[in-house]
Protein backbone atom coordinates (compact mmCIF):
# COMPACT_ATOMS: atom_id res chain seq x y z
CA UNK A 1 0.00 0.00 0.00
CA UNK A 2 1.03 3.64 -0.61
CA UNK A 3 2.11 5.79 2.64
CA UNK A 4 2.40 9.40 3.75
CA UNK A 5 3.96 9.03 6.78
CA UNK A 6 4.23 12.76 8.68
CA UNK A 7 7.15 13.02 10.91
CA UNK A 8 7.39 16.22 12.77
CA UNK A 9 9.96 19.03 12.32
CA UNK A 10 11.77 16.15 9.68
CA UNK A 11 8.95 16.17 6.68
CA UNK A 12 6.62 13.78 4.59
CA UNK A 13 7.94 9.92 4.11
CA UNK A 14 6.31 9.16 0.78
CA UNK A 15 6.65 5.41 0.57
CA UNK A 16 4.93 1.86 -0.47
CA UNK A 17 4.52 0.05 2.58
CA UNK A 18 3.45 -4.01 3.48
CA UNK A 19 2.02 -4.88 6.69
CA UNK A 20 4.01 -7.78 7.86
CA UNK A 21 1.68 -8.74 11.18
CA UNK A 22 -0.42 -6.99 13.26
CA UNK A 23 -1.39 -7.71 17.24
CA UNK A 24 -2.82 -6.77 19.86
CA UNK A 25 -0.91 -5.16 23.13
CA UNK A 26 -1.75 -4.31 26.70
CA UNK A 27 -0.55 -0.45 27.45
CA UNK A 28 0.55 0.63 30.97
CA UNK A 29 -2.91 1.76 31.79
CA UNK A 30 -4.41 -1.33 31.17
CA UNK A 31 -6.01 -0.64 27.48
CA UNK A 32 -5.39 -2.95 25.10
CA UNK A 33 -4.28 -1.66 21.61
CA UNK A 34 -3.10 -2.82 18.04
CA UNK A 35 0.40 -2.51 16.65
CA UNK A 36 1.37 -3.48 13.36
CA UNK A 37 4.69 -4.05 11.68
CA UNK A 38 5.53 -2.69 8.12
CA UNK A 39 8.52 -3.20 5.73
CA UNK A 40 9.50 -0.42 3.40
CA UNK A 41 9.26 -1.36 0.04
CA UNK A 42 11.94 0.34 -2.62
CA UNK A 43 12.32 2.86 -0.12
CA UNK A 44 14.69 5.80 -1.49
CA UNK A 45 17.72 7.10 -0.42
CA UNK A 46 16.32 10.11 0.64
CA UNK A 47 13.85 8.91 2.26
CA UNK A 48 15.95 6.32 4.51
CA UNK A 49 17.68 9.78 5.49
CA UNK A 50 14.39 11.34 6.64
CA UNK A 51 13.34 8.24 8.58
CA UNK A 52 17.16 8.15 10.38
CA UNK A 53 17.11 11.21 10.90
CA UNK A 54 13.16 11.04 12.73
CA UNK A 55 14.69 8.41 15.00
CA UNK A 56 17.50 9.86 16.04
CA UNK A 57 15.31 13.10 16.82
CA UNK A 58 13.21 11.09 19.25
CA UNK A 59 15.89 8.35 21.12
CA UNK A 60 17.57 11.88 22.04
CA UNK A 61 13.84 13.75 23.39
CA UNK A 62 13.53 10.41 25.52
CA UNK A 63 17.12 10.41 26.60
CA UNK A 64 16.23 13.70 27.45
CA UNK A 65 13.14 13.75 29.14
CA UNK A 66 14.64 10.20 31.24
CA UNK A 67 17.27 12.49 32.47
CA UNK A 68 14.80 15.11 33.81
CA UNK A 69 13.08 12.34 35.77
CA UNK A 70 15.96 11.33 38.44
CA UNK A 71 15.62 7.80 39.94
CA UNK A 72 15.59 8.26 43.47
CA UNK A 73 16.46 5.26 46.14
CA UNK A 74 15.53 5.37 50.09
CA UNK A 75 18.13 4.63 52.05
CA UNK A 76 17.45 3.89 56.09
CA UNK A 77 20.25 3.64 58.19
CA UNK A 78 19.93 3.11 62.31
CA UNK A 79 18.70 6.71 62.51
CA UNK A 80 16.89 7.99 59.89
CA UNK A 81 15.89 7.97 56.45
CA UNK A 82 17.83 9.49 53.94
CA UNK A 83 16.60 10.30 50.26
CA UNK A 84 19.94 10.01 48.03
CA UNK A 85 19.39 10.72 43.63
CA UNK A 86 21.84 10.58 41.11
CA UNK A 87 24.48 12.98 40.85
CA UNK A 88 23.70 14.15 44.13
CA UNK A 89 20.84 16.40 43.04
CA UNK A 90 18.69 17.12 46.03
Amino acid sequence: MDATWCCPEIGNIVATMEIRNVFEVTLRNGLKSKRAGCQFINLSANMQSMIQRYIIKVERERRAMELDRPIIHRVMDDENLSTITPFGFP
